[in-house]
């Protein structure tokens, strides 16, 4: 059983973020040159507030990296086709020591860089610098940003399980100065694939005032084991999103629920990548050592972080009161919608076996709040007598 999760592929898949802001830089949000008080590793680290206006609120993103000095590693990267584009089979190691060579930089694929824009030429042009490691990069970042600045923050989003809750993670992999002014125009959007199953969608169960509808979506994040199983592969974790019905147009509202979330081809997954977009209501002000994530609680082990840095951390990065709302299919330049019918089974994503020695796993796992603070389960509250009638009836 164990191999058929280890067969999971991302197929189609995209996920990504960008904000645009001012920085809020704190004395909590750069840690350059750390010490492990358990090993030689030194790292920094850079948490990352970005005020994407009165819309989106403050959202969170993250960089760390560093190196053992008995014992660097080298960094795995991927090389550039002639056309500029990463080339994914040509894999090679760059020696931790030529990391900042100019000449071995040109060689490694975009995808594989963190650029920095922070700098202007006598032109007006931006000067990019290019980074191997996020150890480099922090350092930069930390000498050239101001909270005066306005700036665009690009990377990747990942996902990971504490305590059976999902916790969504943005990772910088590009910081640059934006030449919007009007804090009307900030932004806080993302690109992200998801899988919906037969299960995790309602249109009755959108909210009369706000046209949102609940989505238990599914994403898939790469996870080295679960519960003592060793998995190295791709992992299926639930999340969830809401998306915005415009409830003024019923019609048009069934249209799209039938083609975005009504899986067509029994025993298979809807499987769509949505342009989306953060709602913040403002970030929770107080947080106890049980916030505090797994992972994080691990580099506290290892001496790279005190637990007060910890939980300070984790009041100022959630959990928030923040929405991931979908608001349409993707369409790249020159491609078609990312809408598919069969590119994932119900058996894909059927991992019960990994929680069946723990017992009431999934039961408990149904009442743990989401990152949002919402409840993990609305339920039948009863009060749908205030629904339009259309959506009674779905």
């Amino acid at each position: 059983m164990p191999s058929m999760v280890h067969n999971i592929q991302r197929t189609h898949w995209t996920n990504r973020f960008r904000l645009v802001g001012h920085p809020k830089i704190t004395d909590f949000t750069f840690k350059i040159d750390e010490q492990s008080k358990r090993s030689s590793y030194v790292y920094s680290s850079m948490n990352l507030a970005v005020d994407c206006g009165e819309k989106h609120g403050t959202c969170y993103a993250d960089m760390m990296g560093g190196y053992s000095p008995e014992r660097p590693m080298p960094i795995r990267v991927c090389g550039v086709s002639e056309g500029g584009i990463t080339d994914f089979n040509n894999r090679f190691e760059v020696d931790w020591e030529d990391r900042k060579n100019k000449d071995i930089i040109k060689t490694v694929g975009n995808s594989y860089l963190i650029r920095v824009g922070l700098e202007r030429e006598v032109s007006g042009r931006l000067h990019i610098e290019s980074f191997l490691s996020p150890y480099d990069a922090i350092e930069y970042i930390k000498e050239h940003l101001s909270n005066d600045d306005v700036v665009t923050v690009t990377g990747n989003i990942t996902y990971n399980e504490y305590q059976g809750v999902t916790r969504m993670r943005r990772t910088i992999t590009g910081v640059y100065l934006s030449d919007v002014t009007d804090p009307s125009d900030f932004e806080a959007s993302f690109v992200q694939t998801v899988l919906i199953d037969r299960d995790g969608t309602n249109l009755s169960d959108t909210d009369k005032d706000t046209g949102l509808m609940p989505v238990d979506g599914v994403v898939l994040d790469y996870v080295k084991e679960i519960n003592g199983h060793e998995i190295r592969g791709q992992w299926p974790y639930h999340y969830k999103f809401d998306f915005k019905f415009d409830l003024s147009k019923p019609d048009i509202c069934k249209k799209i629920y039938g083609v975005l979330f009504k899986p067509k081809k029994k025993g298979y997954l809807k499987h769509v990548t949505f342009e989306g977009e953060f709602v913040s209501a403002g970030a929770a002000v107080n947080a106890t050592w049980d916030d505090v994530p797994d992972d994080v609680k691990q580099l506290v082990e290892l001496g790279m972080y005190t637990k007060e840095e910890a939980i300070t951390q984790c009041a100022a990065n959630g959990p928030r009161t923040e929405l991931a709302i979908l608001i349409r299919p993707y369409v790249p330049r020159g491609g078609n919608a990312q809408i598919y019918d069969d590119t994932y089974s119900e058996g894909d994503i059927d991992v019960s076996w990994a929680y069946a020695e723990i017992g009431q796993q999934d039961v408990a796992d149904d009442d743990i709040p989401f990152e949002s603070g919402e409840s993990a389960g609305d339920g039948n509250t009863g009060e749908d007598d205030d629904l339009p009638d259309w959506l009674k009836n779905m």
